[in-house]
This record gives structure tokens, sequence and C-alpha cells, in this order.
């Protein structure tokens, strides 16, 4: 078998094929390697069979490569270079994939900011909401605490007033009248005619001359309807009460 021999100085382009064979292939790894798409033992193989070709197919040539000066500087400085080609484009591609993640970076990082301020301005609203309940709720529960007391306070004074009905008939007087002024201020029909119905039985038991005590008996003409006046259900009520405290008043006047 014949082999062709070549010199450095009639295969010049088979160095320069190399030299970029190899700068692509530097290129490529490092691509991949930076990727993650390739395994970095996958790429020493791949170099390990390239190198193997390029010396199989130097061996096969038989390439005699006579160095002169010239050739010899021309070649160093070609390598030389080539490998600042290498690092120059290395550098490059550093600076341009250490920006994108940058980019990345800060787009992730706007994007989480951005979730953060919708999941806080959601959280203060719900908070707003929250808070505006609980103050309603407290509000609400001390009316009704209060109008619970209110209630048992009226219920007190008209236990009393059925308590003194028959012994002291104007205390019971007055315990009713303020039952009456509580009745009128919650607009209970029911209620206040009730307590109308007991002062007129109470009226009605002095006129018979069951007088037991005179205790009270002087706050019975303040009693009147004008202190009623400022209630919505008073116009109702206005005849049948002045002609329970006219007659009150009479029997006052011509039995004491």
């Amino acid at each position: 078998m014949l082999y062709n021999i070549y010199n450095i100085d009639e295969c010049i382009y088979l160095p320069i094929a190399i030299v970029l064979a190899l700068i692509i292939l530097v290129i490529c790894s490092f691509h991949f390697y930076k990727k993650k798409k390739i395994a970095l033992n996958t790429i020493l193989s791949i170099w390990s069979i390239c190198l193997s070709a390029i010396a199989f197919i130097t061996a096969f040539l038989r390439v005699d490569v006579y160095f002169t000066n010239d050739s010899f500087v021309g070649i160093m400085a070609g390598f030389m270079g080539a490998c600042a080609t290498i690092l120059v484009g290395v550098q490059i591609y550093n600076s341009i994939d250490t920006r994108n993640s940058i980019n990345k970076l800060n787009e992730s990082f706007e994007k989480k900011i951005q979730e953060l301020n919708s999941n806080h301005e959601s959280q203060m609203k719900e908070l707003i909401v929250l808070t505006n309940k609980l103050d309603y709720d407290f509000k609400q529960s001390q009316k009704d605490i209060k109008e619970s007391n209110s209630r048992i306070k009226n219920q007190i004074k008209f236990a009393g007033a059925v308590a003194f009905f028959y012994t002291q008939p104007f205390s019971s007087y007055k315990l009713f009248y303020e039952c009456l002024q509580f009745m009128l201020k919650n607009q209970d029909e029911d209620g206040t005619s009730t307590i109308l119905g007991n002062l007129e039985s109470i009226v009605n038991r002095l006129k018979s001359g069951n007088i037991s005590s005179l205790k009270d008996i002087d706050k019975i003409a303040s009693l009147d309807f004008n202190n009623l006046k400022s209630y919505h259900l008073s116009s109702l009520i206005e005849d049948r009460y002045n002609k329970i405290h006219s007659d009150i008043m009479e029997i006052i006047k011509n039995k004491i």
C-alpha cells in the first residue's frame, strides 16, 4: 500500500482545518456542558474520540512536518490566535449567559414581588373586612347587652310595681309609670296597653278608699303626660293616660 507524503507547505490547510475543528469542538462542548445537556464524562469521551480521529488521519496521511523558522512562527501564531479566540469566545459566551441568568433572576424576583404584593393586598383587604365585622359584632353585642340590661331593669321595676300594688299604691304607680316609658321607647303596643291597665287598676283601688301607704305620693304630680310626648306612640295613649293621671290627682286632693 502506498501512502502519500505531504509537506507542511504543501498541506497548509490540514492544520487550519484541525484547529478550526478543535475550536468548534471546544465551543460546543462548553455550551452543552453549561446547559447541562451532556455530562462531563460524555464530553471527555467525545474529545478522546476526536483526538484519536485526528491522530489516525495524521498517521494515515503520513504528514511529515518540516519546520522552518517562518513556519514555526506561523503555526505558533495560529495556535495563539486560536487560543485567544477561544478565550474571548468563552468570555463573551459567559457574559451573555450571565446576563441572561441575571435577567431571568430579575424577572423571577419581580414576579415573586408582584405575587407577594398581591397576596399582601388581598390579606389586608381580608383583614379590613374581618376588623369591620368584628367591630360591628362588638358594637352589636354591646347594644344587645345594653338592651338586655334595660329589659331586666324594666322587669325588676314591673315586679316591684306588682309587689307594691296593695301595700304601697303610689310607689307602684311610680314604677308602672317608668315601665310605661320603657314600653313607649321600644314601641311595644301590647306592653303599653298592659301597663295602662295596671295604672287604671291602681286608680280604681284608690277610689275605693284602700290607701295603705302614702309613700311616693309627692312624686305623682310630676308623672304627667308631658314626660311621654317625645315617644312615637304617645299620641295613641294621650287621652287614656291623661284621664288616669287626672283621676289619681283628684283622689290625692280629696282624700289626702
